[in-house]
């Protein structure tokens, strides 16, 4: 089983973007830290996730932009458009 989600962004802006850990990926691991992602397809893998999980993003790095999430699966990459 995969152990890793993986974000591509391809939107024009940089994206902040933060994957839960819960349930039985909870504690083993994992953060929960907000990361930066570069624009026109810049992705980053956030490990230690076996289970499915929620993707927040926001469409920005400054303060105020909505949160938005999709389901992150392990060994599947999600794209932000």
């Amino acid at each position: 089983m995969s152990s890793s989600i993986k974000v591509v962004n391809n939107t024009p802006k940089d994206i902040t973007v933060s994957i839960t850990t819960t349930g039985s990926d909870s504690g083993k691991g994992g953060s929960e830290s907000w990361y930066t992602i570069s624009s026109n397809g810049g992705s980053d893998t956030w490990n230690y996730r076996t289970q499915h999980q929620i993707v927040r993003f926001a469409r920005g790095t400054d303060a105020g932009f909505p949160v938005e999430s999709v389901l992150g699966v392990p060994g599947a990459t999600v794209t932000i458009s």
